[in-house]
């Protein structure tokens, strides 16, 4: 099968999207599947990697968020000119910008099944932004709080939600629409992404073989891995420690915008000296530091599987995770790890010192290998892109909706970037 894979996120950006769609790329290469990676990277390149042939696109650094790339304008010739070489089977698209708008004018013009796989709750996403703003800015001007508190904002918020659900209605015009976890598909429902489309795959996790005893840390070890970001909610961790009675050490890995507020917080919290943030980590070193914790804290939210919290069981750490995650999928609580209900900083402490105090859990890791196998998952995607499914009736309103959408959407990205640029230089 000739399979043509489109990411807006990739190498050398590293996050949960682009370890799932470079192990599934990798997985149907080694199932014998011809395999093109359409990609925005920094640089327009065409590379052969362990066998997948990837066409990279130059794409800028997004300045809001700066592991992710964006791209004003569609590449679509080098791709047309590239599918005329090779006649693709099936297009698996993970993202509706720029390039998974190339995906569907593909497929469109070429009349091939469009697969799209869903990875970011964006709506969700931008409410928990907003939170963060709001309480690290905002505050911090009278006319902000006004502004925040008054109905107009409540108005210009519903429907901004209500645009992004328009753009994400680029789901609705695929065949079929993959996405990592229940916790998602219901939220995808809920929004108006159709039902009968929806099929769940978990993303990949490469286990490897890991050493089945842990050695008893004399001081307790909490782990956190993850981007620092407002989505990963570092700042709850940091506060429920400053609750933890037992004794205990914090490492905090990865880096990202939140770092330096995260390192502050800490200090205000009197529990830096407890917590040592490592910055971005090698895949060896952190493996052995998922092995060497005696616990894995993740207080996310709306992640749609959270790749880190499955790492850390395939080690036989324990977790404890919020309610409103996707990792509730393989995350049960009192079997492999403890679910909290809210935000509340207390809440994570008590489940913190419960687990430092008592551990008896046993075979954490049960079942969890066949549920992230790479083959196991690449299996699906082939029977998933052999599938017909009825034809959308609504396809028109849909494209109509994604492409008002996208246009308002990006204009808004082009103004913010002329603002910050404008900002930049009147205060050199």
């Amino acid at each position: 099968m000739k399979v043509a894979i489109f990411t807006d996120t990739f190498m050398p950006c590293t996050n949960g999207v682009v370890n799932a769609v470079w192990s599934i790329s990798k997985g149907l290469k080694k199932a014998d599947n011809s395999v093109h990676v359409f990609a925005l990277s920094d640089k327009d390149s065409d590379e052969v990697i362990e066998g997948v042939i990837v066409h990279k696109f130059q794409g800028r650094i997004f300045r809001y968020y700066e592991d992710y790339r964006i791209r004003y304008t569609i590449p679509i010739r080098r791709i047309l000119k590239i599918a005329k070489k090779v006649d693709f089977d099936v297009i698996h698209s993970n993202s509706h910008l720029s390039l998974g708008f190339c995906a569907l004018i593909l497929s469109r013009f070429k009349k091939i099944p469009l697969i799209t796989t869903f990875h970011t709750l964006i709506p969700q996403y931008l409410e928990i932004y907003t939170d963060f703003l709001k309480s690290t800015y905002f505050e911090k001007s009278r006319t902000l709080r006004f502004a925040y508190k008054s109905k107009f904002i409540g108005f210009i918020n519903k429907i901004t939600n209500k645009l992004i659900w328009w753009w994400l209605s680029y789901y609705n015009i695929s065949t079929w629409i993959t996405t990592p976890s229940t916790f998602s598909k219901k939220i995808l429902i809920n929004n108006g992404i159709y039902r009968e489309k929806i099929l769940v795959v978990p993303n990949p996790i490469e286990i490897g073989v890991h050493k089945k005893t842990k050695k008893k840390n004399e001081i307790p070890l909490i782990l956190h891995a993850g981007r620092l970001s407002p989505e990963k909610r570092v700042d709850v961790l940091i506060k429920a420690l400053k609750h933890v009675k037992s004794d205990f050490e914090c490492i905090i890995t990865s880096d990202g915008s939140n770092r330096e507020l995260l390192q502050e917080l800490a200090k205000k919290e009197g529990v830096s000296k407890k917590i040592k943030f490592t910055g971005i980590v090698s895949k060896k070193k952190l493996a052995e530091y998922y092995h060497k914790a005696d616990l894995f804290v993740s207080p996310a939210v709306y992640d749609t599987f959270n790749n880190c919290v499955a790492e850390a069981l395939s080690h036989n750490t324990p977790v404890i995770i919020d309610k409103k995650s996707g990792a509730t999928d393989f995350v049960k609580h009192g079997i492999n790890g403890l679910i909290v209900n809210g935000s509340n900083p207390e809440g994570y402490a008590l489940q913190i010192d419960l687990l430092l105090k008592k551990n008896d859990f046993k075979n954490i890791s049960k079942g969890l290998k066949n549920y992230t196998d790479i083959n196991n998952i690449v299996s699906k995607f082939e029977k998933i892109y052999t599938m017909k499914n009825k034809k959308n009736k609504k396809v028109f309103f849909d494209i109509v909706k994604y492409l008002f959408s996208t246009a308002f959407f990006y204009f808004l990205l082009a103004l913010g970037e002329v603002g910050v640029l404008l900002h930049n230089a009147i205060h050199k």
